[in-house]
Order: C-alpha cells, then structure tokens, then sequence
C-alpha cells in the first residue's frame, strides 16, 4: 500500500513537471486618456489627448536549457510628448523598443563561468507641425558581459557595451557613438583581498568628425582584517588601502593613495584592572599636486568592576597633519556606584582636554 502511494506521488510530481511551461510569457496593455492645460500671462492653452501602450515580455530557454536563458521584451506606445503637449501644433508621439538579454550556460554552472550577451533598440518618432519632417530618434545597444570564478583562484569580469544614438533632427545633427569597457580581477584568502579593476569610457562624435573622447579609471584595493588572535594580543587588526588614478584623452588627471590601519589589543589584566590599547592611522596623498593628509591616535582604555560599582578611565592622544600641525591629548575617569540592592546607579565622570594647532593652545574640563 505504501509503495502504491509512494508511485502515485512520484507520477504526480512528474507530470506537474511536465506541465510546467517552457517559456514564461507576460503581458500588459495600456490606455490613457490626458487633459492638460497651461496659464501663460497670454492667457491659457490646454489640449486633450489620447493614449495607449503594449508590452510583451517572453523567457525561456535559449534553443535548449543546456545552452542557456533567453529574456526578450518588446513594447509600443502611441501617445504624446508631455513637454511640448500645449506649446506645439501636433504633439503627438510613437516609440518602439526591442531587446534580448541571454545567459549563455545552464544555471549550475554560472557559478563558475558566464557569458551574457545583451542587445536593444529603441525608436521614436516625434511628429511635426506643418509640412516638417518627422522627428525620428534612434538608439542602438549591444554588448556582453562574462566572468570566470573558480575555486582558490582570481575571480576574473570583464564586460563591453556599445551604443549608437542618431538624431538628424535635432539642433545640430547627432550621430554620436559610446562605448565602455571593463575588467576587474579579485582574490580573497582568509583575511585578505585583493581588487583591482579598469574602466574606459569613450564618446565619439560621428556627425562632427571628431577623435573620441576618452576617459580611464583605474583602481586597486587591499582589505586586510583579522578577528581575535591570542598570538598577535589583538581583538581585531584592520588595514586597508586604495589607489586610484584616472586619465582623460591619455593625460593623467588624478592619482591618489589613500590607506586605513586600526587595531586594538586584548585586555591586559593586572591588580584587578584591565586595559585595552588601541591604535588608529589614516593617509592620504594626492600624487600628482604632492598634497597630504596624515592623521594618527592612540589611547589606553582602563575598567576596574568592583562590587560597589566601576571605574573606567580613558586617556586618548592625537597628531594630525594636513597643510599644518595639530596635537591633542584628552583624559577622562567615570565612576559607576550600584546603590540599593543594584537598583540605583549613579554615575559620576570628569574629563579634560589640551590641543595645541593653528588657533592656539586651548583646555577643558568637565566634571
């Protein structure tokens, strides 16, 4: 009996599989109906008008599941430009857009390996008063994105787009091409990661004739972080550091290092005390103007539990220097009392300070 249920379960589950459809279809339709009017000190303009929008989006496999996903959209709108709806003899306006994105290896494997193709096109036409040509503006999109990640080794990315836009109606005849590329390569182990990436935009005027407009930026990052290690007497160890540069037409325009260290220390107990060490340091330097940025603190944090309470006391130092010196030196002490059986607590603090900069000595307190 069992095994019959068992055997009627599994024909079940099979044939809702089967059922299943192959492709994934969805669709909108759409109408309006606008009324708009404008105030001018000439007195008022307003225009009713009509419109009305399709979409349709279909996803399924690419030939077979093996060889991947494909995702098409298309969509069609009959309307009208809501900028110039009063302020033209026909604002009417028709777009039209098509595109296809595909994911080239079976869902497992993407994991590991992907290669994304992708294109879309889109067109539309503006309509004119009088005997003026139509308005027609139009965009051409293709390129891919990819990668490789395999286990212990670098994660490499890479992508490309192109994009062509022609509209010879507009003040001044666009025909205008763009394109970007980018590669980007990271590794991590354990504590440790590593990035770099490069990214190359460039815009090239068709109409005009002229060379591309070009931009690079480039960028690599070191992340290092470690948790609480007994070996090193460290709760945490931080340390991260940046350079980036960036080139327009070839010529370097920026090229900076910036770079971050905090740590701090596992309590050092003695005499009923426990104090923790810290330390914190960040840089920056811009290379090409030799301009710097260098700032650095320390401080002892102290706590003694007791059983009428607490005492915490806290002594910080600081340097700084960008485009001049700073110092500062501040202390603290906090004291914690747990009157009535631990259901009162009272909690007294004092604190001062000293700096020494550009505006002077100065001092605090506060108790």
């Amino acid at each position: 009996m069992s095994r019959a249920i068992a055997s009627l379960l599994a024909l079940l589950l099979a044939a809702d599989a089967a059922a299943e459809p192959l492709f994934r279809r969805r669709g909108s339709l759409g109408w309006s109906f606008d009324e708009i009017g404008l105030e001018t000190p000439q007195g008022k303009r307003s225009r009713s008008q009509w419109s009305q929008a399709y979409e349709l989006s279909v996803e399924g496999p690419l030939v077979h599941r093996l060889a991947g996903d494909l995702t098409t959209n298309a969509l069609f709108k009959d309307g009208f430009n809501v900028n110039q709806a009063v302020n033209t003899e026909s604002p009417a306006q028709k777009a039209a857009s098509w595109s296809a994105h595909g994911d080239l290896f079976p869902f497992g494997l993407r994991r590991w390996a992907r290669f994304a193709p992708n294109y879309s096109w889109n067109e539309t036409r503006q309509a004119a008063a009088s005997d003026a040509p139509t308005r027609v503006i139009r965009q051409d999109s293709w390129g891919f994105s990819g990668g490789l990640s395999l286990p212990r080794l670098p994660a490499l990315n890479v992508a490309r787009h192109r994009s062509l836009r022609n509209d010879p109606l507009a003040g001044g005849a666009v025909r205008e091409l763009a394109e970007n590329s980018r590669e980007s390569v990271s590794w991590a182990g354990g504590p440790l990661r590593l990035s770099a990436d490069r990214d190359l935009n460039s815009v090239t005027d068709l109409a005009a004739g002229r060379p591309a407009l070009e931009t690079e930026t480039r960028r690599a990052d070191l992340d290092l972080r470690t948790g609480r290690s007994k070996a090193l007497g460290l709760q945490f160890f931080a340390l991260r550091s940046s350079l980036f540069a960036q080139k327009v037409q070839g010529l370097a325009v920026q090229e900076d290092l910036t770079a971050n260290l905090a740590l701090r220390s596992l309590p050092l107990k003695g005499a009923g005390w426990a104090h923790e060490l810290t330390y914190g340091n960040d840089f920056a330097r811009a290379n090409l103007t030799g301009a710097h940025a260098d700032s650095s603190s320390a401080g002892v944090l102290s706590n003694r539990e007791a059983g009428w309470g607490w005492l915490t006391s806290a002594l910080t130092g600081a340097h700084s220097h960008a485009g001049g010196r700073a110092r500062s030196l501040g202390e603290s002490l906090s004291v914690g009392e747990r009157l009535w059986r631990r259901r009162l607590t009272l909690q007294q603090s004092l604190s001062g300070g000293w700096s020494e900069g550009g505006a002077g000595t100065t001092s605090r307190s506060d108790g």
